[in-house]
Protein backbone atom coordinates (compact mmCIF):
# COMPACT_ATOMS: atom_id res chain seq x y z
CA UNK A 1 0.00 0.00 0.00
CA UNK A 2 0.98 3.58 -0.65
CA UNK A 3 1.96 6.47 1.91
CA UNK A 4 -1.57 7.74 1.04
CA UNK A 5 -3.33 4.70 2.17
CA UNK A 6 -1.22 4.29 5.47
CA UNK A 7 -2.63 8.01 6.49
CA UNK A 8 -5.96 7.04 5.47
CA UNK A 9 -7.52 7.00 9.04
CA UNK A 10 -7.35 10.65 9.40
CA UNK A 11 -9.36 11.33 6.26
CA UNK A 12 -12.57 11.68 6.05
CA UNK A 13 -14.63 11.93 3.14
CA UNK A 14 -17.99 13.44 4.46
CA UNK A 15 -18.61 15.85 8.29
CA UNK A 16 -20.44 12.93 9.61
CA UNK A 17 -18.83 11.63 12.91
CA UNK A 18 -19.49 8.35 14.61
CA UNK A 19 -21.30 8.45 18.31
CA UNK A 20 -23.21 6.18 20.15
CA UNK A 21 -26.81 7.44 18.64
CA UNK A 22 -25.52 6.58 14.82
CA UNK A 23 -26.75 3.49 13.19
CA UNK A 24 -24.59 0.51 13.47
CA UNK A 25 -22.74 -1.32 10.66
CA UNK A 26 -20.73 -5.06 10.85
CA UNK A 27 -18.26 -6.05 8.45
CA UNK A 28 -17.41 -9.43 9.38
CA UNK A 29 -14.09 -11.58 7.62
CA UNK A 30 -12.49 -14.52 9.12
CA UNK A 31 -9.64 -11.97 9.72
CA UNK A 32 -8.41 -8.75 9.71
CA UNK A 33 -6.00 -8.00 13.17
CA UNK A 34 -3.37 -10.41 13.36
CA UNK A 35 -3.91 -12.58 15.90
CA UNK A 36 -0.96 -12.53 17.56
CA UNK A 37 0.27 -9.34 17.30
CA UNK A 38 -3.47 -7.20 16.95
CA UNK A 39 -2.06 -5.50 13.86
CA UNK A 40 -3.67 -5.15 10.29
CA UNK A 41 -3.15 -8.54 7.93
CA UNK A 42 -0.83 -7.68 5.02
CA UNK A 43 -2.92 -7.96 2.00
CA UNK A 44 -5.41 -6.48 -0.63
CA UNK A 45 -8.31 -7.94 1.13
CA UNK A 46 -7.19 -6.71 4.47
CA UNK A 47 -6.98 -3.29 2.71
CA UNK A 48 -9.97 -3.49 1.05
CA UNK A 49 -12.34 -3.97 4.34
CA UNK A 50 -10.28 -1.29 6.34
CA UNK A 51 -11.04 1.36 3.17
CA UNK A 52 -14.80 -0.28 3.22
CA UNK A 53 -14.73 0.51 7.08
CA UNK A 54 -13.52 3.92 6.94
CA UNK A 55 -15.93 5.09 4.03
CA UNK A 56 -18.88 3.58 6.26
CA UNK A 57 -18.00 5.17 9.24
CA UNK A 58 -17.51 8.78 7.09
CA UNK A 59 -21.09 7.87 5.88
CA UNK A 60 -22.51 8.08 9.70
CA UNK A 61 -22.06 4.42 10.91
CA UNK A 62 -20.20 3.47 13.76
CA UNK A 63 -18.83 0.52 12.50
CA UNK A 64 -17.87 -3.20 14.20
CA UNK A 65 -15.56 -5.57 12.22
CA UNK A 66 -16.05 -9.30 13.38
CA UNK A 67 -13.58 -11.77 13.01
CA UNK A 68 -12.47 -14.88 14.54
CA UNK A 69 -9.44 -15.42 17.09
CA UNK A 70 -7.63 -17.07 19.92
CA UNK A 71 -10.17 -15.63 22.59
CA UNK A 72 -13.04 -12.98 22.72
CA UNK A 73 -12.05 -9.43 22.90
CA UNK A 74 -12.71 -6.04 21.85
CA UNK A 75 -10.07 -3.91 19.99
CA UNK A 76 -10.61 0.16 19.45
CA UNK A 77 -9.32 0.33 15.84
CA UNK A 78 -10.00 3.79 15.26
CA UNK A 79 -12.39 6.69 16.17
CA UNK A 80 -15.88 5.31 15.01
CA UNK A 81 -14.30 1.37 14.30
CA UNK A 82 -14.47 -1.32 16.34
CA UNK A 83 -13.08 -4.81 16.51
CA UNK A 84 -14.36 -8.07 17.57
CA UNK A 85 -13.02 -10.63 17.67
CA UNK A 86 -14.88 -14.44 18.99
CA UNK A 87 -12.60 -17.46 20.10
CA UNK A 88 -13.65 -19.63 17.22
CA UNK A 89 -11.18 -22.74 15.84
CA UNK A 90 -9.52 -21.37 13.01
CA UNK A 91 -10.09 -24.56 10.82
CA UNK A 92 -12.72 -24.32 7.86
CA UNK A 93 -15.65 -26.99 9.69
CA UNK A 94 -15.48 -24.02 12.65
CA UNK A 95 -17.07 -21.44 10.35
CA UNK A 96 -20.64 -22.87 11.09
CA UNK A 97 -19.51 -21.61 14.65
CA UNK A 98 -18.47 -18.67 14.24
CA UNK A 99 -21.49 -17.88 11.53
CA UNK A 100 -23.77 -18.78 14.14
CA UNK A 101 -22.44 -16.21 17.12
CA UNK A 102 -22.03 -13.45 14.27
CA UNK A 103 -25.69 -14.08 13.77
CA UNK A 104 -26.36 -13.77 17.34
CA UNK A 105 -25.14 -10.20 17.09
CA UNK A 106 -27.17 -9.14 13.95
CA UNK A 107 -30.05 -8.14 15.68
CA UNK A 108 -30.52 -4.41 15.97
CA UNK A 109 -27.71 -3.74 12.92
CA UNK A 110 -28.49 -1.39 9.58
CA UNK A 111 -25.93 -3.35 7.59
CA UNK A 112 -24.18 -6.15 7.63
CA UNK A 113 -21.49 -6.62 5.46
CA UNK A 114 -19.65 -10.09 4.26
CA UNK A 115 -15.88 -9.34 3.98
CA UNK A 116 -15.38 -13.21 3.51
CA UNK A 117 -18.30 -14.75 1.90
CA UNK A 118 -17.64 -18.31 3.59
CA UNK A 119 -17.81 -17.00 7.33
CA UNK A 120 -21.77 -15.89 7.39
CA UNK A 121 -22.71 -19.72 5.73
CA UNK A 122 -25.89 -20.79 6.60
CA UNK A 123 -26.66 -18.13 8.36
CA UNK A 124 -26.56 -15.12 5.59
CA UNK A 125 -28.40 -11.78 7.14
CA UNK A 126 -31.11 -11.06 4.62
CA UNK A 127 -30.44 -7.88 2.84
CA UNK A 128 -26.52 -8.12 3.37
CA UNK A 129 -23.76 -7.09 1.24
CA UNK A 130 -21.13 -9.21 -0.16
CA UNK A 131 -17.94 -8.33 -0.88
CA UNK A 132 -16.71 -11.63 -3.60
CA UNK A 133 -12.41 -11.27 -3.74
CA UNK A 134 -12.37 -13.89 -6.60
CA UNK A 135 -12.65 -18.09 -6.64
CA UNK A 136 -10.70 -19.78 -4.21
CA UNK A 137 -11.79 -23.57 -4.74
CA UNK A 138 -10.25 -23.47 -8.45
CA UNK A 139 -7.25 -25.57 -7.22
CA UNK A 140 -6.57 -28.11 -9.26
CA UNK A 141 -4.71 -30.68 -7.41
CA UNK A 142 -7.07 -31.95 -4.87
CA UNK A 143 -8.32 -35.53 -4.69
CA UNK A 144 -10.85 -36.47 -6.52
CA UNK A 145 -13.24 -37.14 -3.82
CA UNK A 146 -12.30 -33.96 -2.20
CA UNK A 147 -12.65 -31.35 -5.12
CA UNK A 148 -15.93 -33.03 -5.93
CA UNK A 149 -16.63 -32.01 -1.83
CA UNK A 150 -15.98 -28.85 -2.10
CA UNK A 151 -17.47 -27.82 -5.65
CA UNK A 152 -20.34 -29.37 -3.90
CA UNK A 153 -20.21 -26.97 -0.78
CA UNK A 154 -19.79 -24.22 -2.83
CA UNK A 155 -22.52 -24.67 -5.37
CA UNK A 156 -24.90 -24.58 -2.24
CA UNK A 157 -22.91 -21.95 -0.17
CA UNK A 158 -23.43 -19.60 -3.25
CA UNK A 159 -26.91 -20.61 -3.88
CA UNK A 160 -27.73 -19.37 -0.24
CA UNK A 161 -25.64 -16.38 -0.65
CA UNK A 162 -27.14 -14.87 -3.67
CA UNK A 163 -30.74 -15.47 -2.21
CA UNK A 164 -30.24 -13.44 0.74
CA UNK A 165 -27.89 -10.67 -0.31
CA UNK A 166 -28.96 -7.13 -1.84
CA UNK A 167 -25.70 -6.86 -3.71
CA UNK A 168 -22.12 -8.54 -4.31
CA UNK A 169 -19.70 -6.31 -4.87
CA UNK A 170 -17.27 -8.38 -7.35
CA UNK A 171 -13.54 -7.93 -8.03
CA UNK A 172 -13.56 -9.57 -10.78
CA UNK A 173 -15.91 -11.36 -13.36
CA UNK A 174 -14.74 -14.79 -12.68
CA UNK A 175 -17.28 -15.12 -9.96
CA UNK A 176 -20.27 -14.09 -11.62
CA UNK A 177 -19.20 -16.00 -14.72
CA UNK A 178 -18.84 -19.36 -12.23
CA UNK A 179 -22.53 -17.96 -11.11
CA UNK A 180 -23.71 -18.45 -14.83
CA UNK A 181 -21.96 -21.85 -15.83
CA UNK A 182 -23.08 -23.93 -12.86
CA UNK A 183 -26.56 -22.63 -12.49
CA UNK A 184 -25.71 -21.87 -9.36
CA UNK A 185 -27.88 -18.86 -8.87
CA UNK A 186 -31.40 -17.84 -11.06
CA UNK A 187 -30.97 -14.89 -13.47
CA UNK A 188 -32.30 -12.51 -10.49
CA UNK A 189 -29.88 -13.04 -8.53
CA UNK A 190 -26.72 -12.63 -11.07
CA UNK A 191 -28.29 -9.22 -11.48
CA UNK A 192 -27.27 -8.45 -7.59
CA UNK A 193 -23.72 -8.81 -8.67
CA UNK A 194 -21.39 -5.70 -9.09
CA UNK A 195 -18.50 -5.61 -10.72
CA UNK A 196 -15.96 -3.05 -9.15
CA UNK A 197 -12.38 -3.67 -10.11
CA UNK A 198 -9.99 -3.19 -7.45
CA UNK A 199 -7.96 -0.26 -6.92
CA UNK A 200 -4.92 1.43 -5.78
CA UNK A 201 -4.26 4.79 -3.88
CA UNK A 202 -2.88 7.45 -6.96
CA UNK A 203 -1.98 9.88 -4.72
CA UNK A 204 0.87 8.23 -3.55
CA UNK A 205 2.23 7.61 -7.01
CA UNK A 206 5.67 8.34 -8.85
CA UNK A 207 4.98 10.68 -11.55
CA UNK A 208 6.31 8.45 -14.57
CA UNK A 209 8.20 9.84 -18.04
CA UNK A 210 9.56 9.05 -21.11
CA UNK A 211 13.22 9.10 -19.59
CA UNK A 212 12.38 7.12 -16.67
CA UNK A 213 10.24 4.43 -18.66
CA UNK A 214 13.98 4.13 -20.38
CA UNK A 215 15.68 3.58 -17.30
CA UNK A 216 13.32 1.09 -15.94
CA UNK A 217 13.92 -0.19 -18.86
CA UNK A 218 17.62 -0.94 -18.53
CA UNK A 219 17.66 -2.11 -14.93
CA UNK A 220 16.37 -5.41 -16.62
CA UNK A 221 14.64 -6.02 -12.73
CA UNK A 222 11.42 -8.37 -12.04
CA UNK A 223 9.96 -8.08 -8.93
CA UNK A 224 7.34 -10.69 -7.38
CA UNK A 225 5.54 -8.40 -5.02
CA UNK A 226 2.72 -11.26 -3.16
CA UNK A 227 2.65 -13.34 -0.31
CA UNK A 228 5.27 -16.49 -0.61
CA UNK A 229 2.15 -18.67 -0.87
CA UNK A 230 1.73 -21.55 -2.80
CA UNK A 231 -1.29 -20.43 -4.45
CA UNK A 232 0.58 -17.11 -5.31
CA UNK A 233 3.35 -18.60 -7.38
CA UNK A 234 6.20 -17.81 -5.08
CA UNK A 235 8.15 -21.67 -6.20
CA UNK A 236 7.15 -20.94 -9.59
CA UNK A 237 8.33 -17.40 -9.78
CA UNK A 238 11.75 -18.91 -8.37
CA UNK A 239 11.65 -21.59 -11.17
CA UNK A 240 11.22 -18.69 -13.72
CA UNK A 241 14.64 -17.07 -12.50
CA UNK A 242 16.32 -20.22 -12.47
CA UNK A 243 15.02 -20.86 -15.93
CA UNK A 244 16.16 -17.36 -17.10
CA UNK A 245 19.60 -17.77 -15.87
CA UNK A 246 20.17 -20.97 -17.42
CA UNK A 247 18.99 -19.40 -20.95
CA UNK A 248 21.98 -16.57 -20.32
CA UNK A 249 19.06 -13.70 -19.51
CA UNK A 250 20.68 -11.13 -18.09
CA UNK A 251 18.33 -9.46 -15.14
CA UNK A 252 17.70 -9.01 -11.57
CA UNK A 253 15.10 -10.26 -9.09
CA UNK A 254 13.53 -8.90 -5.98
CA UNK A 255 10.90 -10.83 -3.78
CA UNK A 256 9.11 -9.07 -1.71
CA UNK A 257 6.44 -10.41 1.10
CA UNK A 258 6.46 -12.78 3.99
CA UNK A 259 4.52 -15.99 3.81
CA UNK A 260 4.51 -19.94 4.73
CA UNK A 261 6.87 -20.58 1.49
CA UNK A 262 9.71 -18.24 2.27
CA UNK A 263 11.89 -20.85 3.78
CA UNK A 264 11.47 -23.46 0.64
CA UNK A 265 12.22 -20.06 -1.22
CA UNK A 266 15.45 -19.01 0.17
CA UNK A 267 16.31 -22.78 0.19
CA UNK A 268 15.73 -23.09 -4.24
CA UNK A 269 17.53 -20.01 -4.65
CA UNK A 270 20.09 -21.46 -2.38
CA UNK A 271 20.25 -24.61 -3.91
CA UNK A 272 20.48 -23.51 -7.54
CA UNK A 273 23.29 -20.75 -6.51
CA UNK A 274 20.81 -18.05 -7.57
CA UNK A 275 21.98 -15.26 -4.59
CA UNK A 276 23.48 -13.45 -7.07
CA UNK A 277 20.19 -13.03 -8.86
CA UNK A 278 17.23 -13.40 -6.97
CA UNK A 279 16.99 -11.34 -3.55
CA UNK A 280 14.07 -12.27 -1.21
CA UNK A 281 13.06 -9.28 1.01
CA UNK A 282 9.86 -7.36 2.72
CA UNK A 283 8.69 -3.75 3.05
CA UNK A 284 6.59 -1.57 4.46
CA UNK A 285 3.48 -0.49 2.94
CA UNK A 286 4.64 3.49 2.24
CA UNK A 287 7.51 1.50 0.38
CA UNK A 288 6.01 -0.75 -1.97
CA UNK A 289 5.64 1.88 -4.54
CA UNK A 290 9.42 3.08 -4.26
CA UNK A 291 10.09 -0.97 -4.41
CA UNK A 292 8.14 -0.38 -7.70
CA UNK A 293 9.63 2.47 -9.16
CA UNK A 294 12.78 0.73 -9.25
CA UNK A 295 11.68 -2.24 -11.07
CA UNK A 296 11.01 -3.38 -14.96
CA UNK A 297 8.62 -5.79 -14.67
CA UNK A 298 5.82 -7.32 -12.07
CA UNK A 299 5.73 -11.22 -12.49
CA UNK A 300 2.01 -12.40 -11.24
CA UNK A 301 2.38 -16.06 -11.66
CA UNK A 302 -0.70 -17.23 -9.40
CA UNK A 303 -1.48 -21.02 -9.62
CA UNK A 304 -5.03 -20.37 -8.42
CA UNK A 305 -7.33 -18.47 -6.15
CA UNK A 306 -7.20 -15.08 -7.50
CA UNK A 307 -8.83 -12.45 -8.40
CA UNK A 308 -7.63 -8.79 -9.85
CA UNK A 309 -4.46 -8.85 -7.55
CA UNK A 310 -3.08 -6.11 -5.60
CA UNK A 311 0.08 -6.21 -6.65
CA UNK A 312 -0.97 -6.41 -10.44
CA UNK A 313 -3.14 -2.88 -10.19
CA UNK A 314 -0.17 -1.20 -7.97
CA UNK A 315 2.14 -2.49 -11.00
CA UNK A 316 -0.02 -0.82 -13.61
CA UNK A 317 -0.94 2.35 -11.44
CA UNK A 318 3.03 2.70 -11.11
CA UNK A 319 3.66 2.31 -14.77
CA UNK A 320 5.41 -1.14 -14.32
CA UNK A 321 4.02 -3.58 -17.23
CA UNK A 322 2.73 -6.97 -15.97
CA UNK A 323 3.49 -10.62 -16.95
CA UNK A 324 0.82 -12.44 -15.25
CA UNK A 325 -0.79 -16.24 -15.53
CA UNK A 326 -4.09 -16.91 -16.96
CA UNK A 327 -5.69 -17.41 -13.27
CA UNK A 328 -8.60 -15.81 -12.17
CA UNK A 329 -9.48 -12.06 -13.06
CA UNK A 330 -6.24 -11.09 -13.60
CA UNK A 331 -7.55 -10.64 -17.39
CA UNK A 332 -9.66 -7.99 -16.11
CA UNK A 333 -6.95 -5.55 -15.42
CA UNK A 334 -4.00 -7.03 -18.05
CA UNK A 335 -5.07 -6.33 -21.35
CA UNK A 336 -2.37 -8.38 -23.69
CA UNK A 337 -0.26 -6.26 -25.22
CA UNK A 338 -1.57 -2.60 -23.77
CA UNK A 339 -0.51 -3.38 -20.37
CA UNK A 340 0.89 -6.96 -20.04
CA UNK A 341 0.93 -10.01 -21.22
CA UNK A 342 -0.73 -13.07 -20.37
CA UNK A 343 0.40 -16.58 -20.52
CA UNK A 344 0.09 -20.08 -19.03
CA UNK A 345 1.22 -20.70 -15.13
CA UNK A 346 4.10 -22.62 -16.55
CA UNK A 347 7.77 -21.63 -15.92
CA UNK A 348 8.78 -21.74 -19.81
CA UNK A 349 5.62 -19.75 -20.86
CA UNK A 350 6.59 -16.82 -17.85
CA UNK A 351 10.26 -16.70 -19.05
CA UNK A 352 9.71 -16.40 -22.86
CA UNK A 353 7.23 -13.82 -21.61
CA UNK A 354 9.66 -11.93 -20.07
CA UNK A 355 12.46 -12.21 -21.86
CA UNK A 356 10.46 -10.17 -24.72
CA UNK A 357 9.64 -7.51 -22.45
CA UNK A 358 13.53 -7.46 -21.45
CA UNK A 359 14.55 -7.49 -25.20
CA UNK A 360 12.16 -5.03 -26.79
CA UNK A 361 12.45 -1.43 -25.74
CA UNK A 362 9.92 -0.42 -28.14
CA UNK A 363 7.21 -2.58 -26.78
CA UNK A 364 8.10 -2.54 -23.24
CA UNK A 365 7.77 1.41 -23.28
CA UNK A 366 4.08 1.50 -24.98
CA UNK A 367 3.05 -0.86 -22.45
CA UNK A 368 4.24 1.19 -19.68
CA UNK A 369 2.62 4.81 -20.98
CA UNK A 370 -0.79 2.49 -21.24
CA UNK A 371 -0.11 1.57 -17.96
CA UNK A 372 -0.09 5.24 -16.74
CA UNK A 373 -2.69 5.85 -18.71
CA UNK A 374 -5.00 3.53 -16.47
CA UNK A 375 -4.33 5.48 -13.58
CA UNK A 376 -7.84 6.92 -13.04
CA UNK A 377 -9.80 4.06 -13.94
CA UNK A 378 -7.93 2.15 -10.98
CA UNK A 379 -8.08 5.03 -8.79
CA UNK A 380 -9.06 5.44 -5.46
CA UNK A 381 -11.81 7.71 -5.67
CA UNK A 382 -13.47 6.13 -8.54
CA UNK A 383 -13.20 2.68 -6.28
CA UNK A 384 -14.79 4.71 -3.77
CA UNK A 385 -18.18 6.31 -5.77
CA UNK A 386 -19.01 3.02 -7.00
CA UNK A 387 -18.75 1.30 -3.68
CA UNK A 388 -21.07 3.44 -2.22
CA UNK A 389 -23.41 3.79 -5.15
CA UNK A 390 -23.80 -0.17 -4.97
CA UNK A 391 -24.12 -0.45 -1.36
CA UNK A 392 -26.42 2.94 -1.29
CA UNK A 393 -28.48 3.71 -4.70
CA UNK A 394 -27.95 7.33 -5.63
CA UNK A 395 -31.77 7.94 -4.29
CA UNK A 396 -30.03 8.10 -0.81
CA UNK A 397 -28.99 6.04 2.16
CA UNK A 398 -31.65 4.05 2.56
CA UNK A 399 -31.01 1.20 5.06
CA UNK A 400 -33.93 -0.92 5.97
CA UNK A 401 -31.43 -3.29 8.48
CA UNK A 402 -30.23 -6.88 8.18
CA UNK A 403 -32.33 -9.87 9.31
CA UNK A 404 -30.43 -12.77 10.60
CA UNK A 405 -31.26 -16.13 9.23
CA UNK A 406 -30.15 -17.59 12.85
Amino acid sequence: MGQGEADRSTASTTEAVAGPDKPVAVIVAHSFLDRATLEPVRGGSVRYLRDLAYLLRDLGFNVRIIQKGYRDLRVNFDEGIDIEILRVPLRAWADFIFAGRVARRLRGVALCVYGTPEAGFPFYARGSVVIQHGVWWDRLDYSRLKGAAIRLVQRVRNATLCRRARVIICVDTNYINYLRVTHTARLGNIAKCRYIPNYVDTAGLPAVSDESIHKRFAKRKLIFLRRLEPQRGALLFASVCRCLREQGVVFQATMVGEGSQRGAVTRYIAAHRLEDTVRVTKCDFHEVFQELSDSTISVIPSCWSEGTSLAAVESIGCGIPVVASDVGGLSNVIVPYHNGLIVPAEVEALAAACTRLLDDERLYSRLASNCVSMRDALSYERWLSEVREAIFPSKGLRVKGCKSER
